[in-house]
């Protein structure tokens, strides 16, 4: 599944190179591409970077086009919580 491809009036445009279509040519993954948009799947949310903010693909492609988010991912993990060794006992 790739986070950047988005899907606006028919077309699945890359939201990591908004306003380019979604492509090989165009793909930031490189050789990767055909395996990554094999499982895709539509979204009716994504998230605005930086910033991640939920928003429609509508309200995305706005931002986009303004210049108020770099780009749009369908997908982030967040960690929270503390990093470290754990205590053996």
């Amino acid at each position: 599944m790739c986070i950047f491809r988005i899907k606006y009036n028919g077309t699945y445009m890359c939201g990591k190179r908004y306003p380019l279509a979604c492509l090989p040519s165009t793909c930031p993954f490189g050789q990767l591409y055909e395996a990554l948009i094999r499982n895709d799947f539509k979204t009716d949310k994504v998230w605005l970077m930086p910033g991640n903010h939920l928003v429609t693909v509508k309200e995305a492609i706005d931002a986009l086009k303004s210049g108020s988010a770099e780009y749009v991912v369908k997908s982030i993990s967040i960690e929270v919580g503390r990093r470290g060794k754990r205590k053996s006992r």
